[in-house]
């Protein structure tokens, strides 16, 4: 989507693209600062794509041509129609980094029938947390499709024998963490 879930993505990407199987690799954002990210940090993709509008007569088109066999989405981003259509032509659906806010989670819950037919189009949920995988079973999500896998944005290894890449990742601004800034 953004540039974070391009940045969190792109370790998985790799990995799949290295392995045996060498899949063609088609990365889609809604930004251009994301779409920019992804040209930069996943130069292996065979295309980078800006995602068109998720209505049904622009999407069904795209999806037959490509034929994907594996769809992943990264975190809360659930287009329907892509979905349908790519489960339609065959594709198993994988959701990685999955979260559910609270927000999110009350407004689904106001459309039940639209919410567990979304979340059917799911073949596994790799989610962030156990609360989060308590949200998508309520809604309509199988159990046993939903694995607690942790957040992958912190999964980034900085190498830490390479001060060049500290340099280019952190810049030589001061610089101010903040592990988390929600309440609580």
């Amino acid at each position: 989507v953004s540039v974070g879930e391009t940045r969190a993505i792109a370790p998985l990407a790799k990995k799949l693209y290295d392995s045996p199987l060498k899949p063609d690799i088609l990365i889609t954002n809604i930004t251009d600062t994301g779409h920019e990210e992804a040209k930069r940090s996943l130069p292996f993709a065979f295309c980078h794509r800006l995602m068109p509008l998720d209505f049904s007569w622009i999407i069904r088109p795209i999806v037959r041509k490509l034929r994907p066999d594996i769809v992943i989405l990264c975190e809360t981003d659930f287009w329907f129609n892509f979905l349908d259509e790519s489960k339609k032509n065959g594709a198993k659906i994988f959701l990685t980094n999955g979260k559910m806010s609270e927000k999110s989670f009350n407004r689904f819950k106001l459309f039940p029938k639209f919410s567990r037919r979304l979340l059917s189009f799911f073949d596994e949920a790799y989610v962030q947390s156990e609360e989060y995988a308590q949200r998508f079973e309520e809604l309509g999500l199988p159990k046993e499709r939903i694995t607690v896998a942790g957040n992958i944005k912190l999964d980034t290894v900085v190498p830490k024998e390479d001060p060049e890449f500290l340099k280019d990742f952190i810049g030589s601004s001061p610089l101010l963490v903040a592990g988390s800034t929600h309440r609580g």
